[in-house]
């Protein structure tokens, strides 16, 4: 399991455990990998990454958070509004115990606009979550890191 304080473990508090240990385990293994790369010679280039461990740290836990989790929830809603399509009949899709009904469709939507918001102020592109070695994680941290500051936005 990952450190206690780190924000994965925010994530995941109160997720079931069938959901909780690929991501967990996902973010160890990935966490030492990066770690390694810092550690090798032939990847200076991602050692200035360093100072910010913390912040990379974050980042991946939203990368993975929202890989295994959010990613999955707004699927299911794109589906719920291909099913009911302004319809007068609503039809809630039935996963276990779990029922996503417009209610639930409807706050699932307010998240992923809440999470737009924080991507779009925090510079991320929409690509930046998408990665499959650990590597792309860390060019996408470099392009983010090389990227001029701008002024926030405190409206958003």
């Amino acid at each position: 399991m990952p450190r206690k304080n780190t924000l994965i473990n925010i994530f995941c508090y109160g997720l079931p455990g069938v959901v909780t240990k690929p991501i967990c385990r996902e973010y160890d293994s990935r966490w030492e990998e990066i770690e390694r790369i810092w550690n090798d010679q032939k990847h200076n280039k991602y050692l200035v990454l360093k100072q910010y461990n913390t912040t990379i740290e974050n980042l991946l836990a939203l990368c993975l958070f929202y890989r295994y989790v959010v990613g999955n929830i707004m699927g299911g809603c794109k589906l719920f509004y291909r099913l009911n399509p302004c319809s007068e009949e609503e039809r809630p899709i039935v996963v276990g115990k779990y029922i996503l009904d417009k209610k639930e469709s409807n706050r699932i939507l307010a998240v992923s606009i809440e999470l737009e918001n924080i991507r779009k102020r925090f510079q991320l592109d929409e690509y930046f979550f998408e990665f499959t070695e650990t590597i792309e994680f860390l060019r996408n941290c470099i392009k983010l890191y090389n990227k001029p500051e701008y002024e926030i936005d405190d409206t958003i």
